[in-house]
């Protein structure tokens, strides 16, 4: 059995065509993974029609419990806590709530491979295709790494210090540090074998954003959600191997700027219509708008 789990806030739209794709793809999924949606306090247009649909389908849905307004991206804690409160299973699939798959029987594709891969490697992950962009031949396990971001340091003081205060510290560049965003195994569609070691690492590590402070680019710098943890599989030995399943990534949907982000939730609803019909999301060997 696989454990399937999607991480939802106020991307409900997308969610639905995530779990719609998988369904319409892989119409045997129900011998061979079990679904949750663990959302984040959304309250967004398509909230309900979600809650709804997983009803319909025997989906679970459950709330994080950690309420909107966090502070801090939550995701790598929640599939942290989902890894150690579902202990059983031989596989997990993380998945992004902004992904589509193409193909038939992806997951159980991905089973297989991981079956007969090499003991030493601890997780298979699909090759992404961005909805608008491509980047690059293979989709690799690199696609955002070595960019470079800018970190402030947090100041401890014993009252608030303003925003502008720490702003200025900023642009001073007293307090900041550079360095690269590191490469990880993505969870946007990515199949994990449960093992001592993973359990282990999710324990003591987790898989949350972090950022190492180090002027060697090889270890400091920015570990995105289940970076830092892949980087400690690594170094015991494992290692990610990328799939043949290839799946569309509609990315950053929770950030992007209004019109790109628009322009992809039309995108998300052409697609469902396409599956409420029978269709499948997209035309065979076709990708945006077709």
């Amino acid at each position: 059995m696989i454990e399937a789990v999607v991480v939802n806030h106020n991307t409900s739209l997308f969610t639905l065509l995530a779990l719609h794709s998988l369904h319409h793809l892989q119409p045997d999924h129900a011998g061979l993974l079990r679904l949750t949606v663990v959302d984040n306090a959304s309250d967004d247009d398509d909230a309900g029609s979600l809650k709804r649909y997983c009803q319909e389908r025997g989906i679970e849905f459950a709330q994080s419990g950690f309420g909107p307004g966090g502070r801090i991206n939550s995701h790598g804690d929640l599939l942290r806590r989902y890894v150690l409160d579902h202990p059983a299973p031989d596989f997990y699939l993380f998945l992004d709530a902004d992904v589509c798959f193409l193909e038939p029987d992806s997951v159980t594709r991905m089973r297989q491979e991981l079956a007969a891969a090499a003991e030493e490697v601890w997780a298979l992950q699909a090759r992404f295709h961005s909805t608008e962009r491509h980047f690059g031949a293979d989709r690799s396990l690199a696609t955002e790494s070595h960019r470079r971001m800018l970190h402030l340091l947090a100041i401890r003081t014993e009252k608030p210090m303003a925003g502008e205060e720490l702003a200025a510290m900023q642009l001073e560049g007293r307090r900041t540090h550079s360095g690269p965003t590191h490469a990880r195994c993505h969870p946007a569609c990515a199949l994990i074998r449960n093992t001592p070691l993973f359990r282990s690492v999710a324990e003591h590590v987790g898989f949350s954003t972090a950022w190492i402070w180090s002027e060697d680019h090889d270890v400091g710098g920015f570990y995105d959600t289940l970076s830092l943890a892949s980087r400690v599989m690594t170094a015991c030995g494992s290692r990610v191997e990328l799939s043949s399943v290839e799946v569309d990534h509609f990315y950053n949907v929770s950030y992007d700027e209004r019109e790109l982000t628009e322009k992809k939730r039309s995108e998300a609803r052409r697609r469902l219509q396409r599956l409420e019909t029978g269709r499948p999301p997209v035309e065979p060997g076709g990708g945006w708008g077709s």
